[in-house]
């Protein structure tokens, strides 16, 4: 038979198996955020092919990159300084 005590420790250990499994899940999630927003270079971008960030067309005067190879989906972010990454995902 199993006691009180003993059905408890099983109760927590489901329960904490569950949240590892959700903080697995939520750094899976950041890592795909992270990857997706990368510049992919070379890009295009109104039939003209850019191989760095750009401030063609940037309403604020910030560099921009394409987060894809063709600018179809207008999915793109601002360029930070010393990196390949957009700080700001843009749709």
């Amino acid at each position: 038979k199993s006691t009180p005590i003993i059905n408890l420790l099983v109760w927590t250990m489901h329960l904490l198996l569950l949240l590892l499994l959700l903080l697995l899940l939520l750094l899976l999630l950041l890592l795909f955020a992270f990857i997706q927003w990368m510049c992919m270079f070379p890009f295009m971008y109104k039939d003209q092919w850019y191989s760095s960030c750009t401030l063609t067309d940037s309403p604020e005067g910030r560099l921009w990159c394409a987060v894809e190879t063709k600018y179809e989906h207008e999915t793109w972010g601002y360029c930070p300084t010393n990196s390949e990454y957009c700080s700001v995902p843009q749709f």
